[in-house]
């Protein structure tokens, strides 16, 4: 009986260490959740990143393509003024230079 008292006590206190022990590394480990958020979180930043990078060449484009059709109107009204010029240049029949004509 003495023999049985004393093993209880040392029995016990190693048990008691090892789920003590237990307890606390289970508590230092991440839960499933947490890792999923810490995922989840890196993923919906990442395409945050993307469609803004994305969104960074999609409206300048959009503007000077806008700029390059008004330019474009420009450029032909300005060919429609010297197309008129060299015109009126060889009715009165004056000498057109080579790099004025238009083909």
């Amino acid at each position: 009986m003495i023999n049985t008292l004393f093993r209880q006590p040392k029995c016990y206190h190693i048990y008691h260490f090892i789920s003590c022990f237990e307890f606390q590394q289970a508590s230092l480990k991440p839960s499933i959740m947490d890792i999923v958020t810490s995922i989840g979180s890196k993923l919906v930043e990442l395409a945050v990143d993307l469609i803004m990078r994305q969104a960074r060449y999609v409206l300048p484009y959009k503007c000077n393509f806008m700029k390059l059709s008004k330019d474009l109107k420009d450029l032909e009204a300005a060919r429609e003024r010297v197309k008129h010029s060299i015109e009126e240049a060889k009715s009165n029949d004056e000498e057109i230079e080579n790099d004025v004509e238009i083909g």
